[in-house]
């Protein structure tokens, strides 16, 4: 090893500050102003057909769609 070489701590990475994100545009969803609270909202919808039926583990009654 050559004499000049020595051990010695690794200095930290510092990173630079990078402006925080801005906030997605909403979008249609926009239009729909107040405040809504729950744990989301379901967008799949399909009719229940007598030709193709959907086989549900709890059946929906007198009801022609499944969602």
């Amino acid at each position: 090893m050559p004499s000049q070489f020595r051990f010695g701590e690794v200095p930290s990475l510092i990173l630079p500050k990078l402006p925080l994100p801005t906030a997605p545009s909403l979008g249609p969803v926009a239009a729909f102003p107040g405040t809504f609270a729950g744990s989301g909202f379901n967008t799949i919808f399909r009719p229940d057909s007598t030709a193709t039926p959907t086989p549900l583990p709890m059946p929906v009654g007198d009801s022609d769609n499944t969602t």
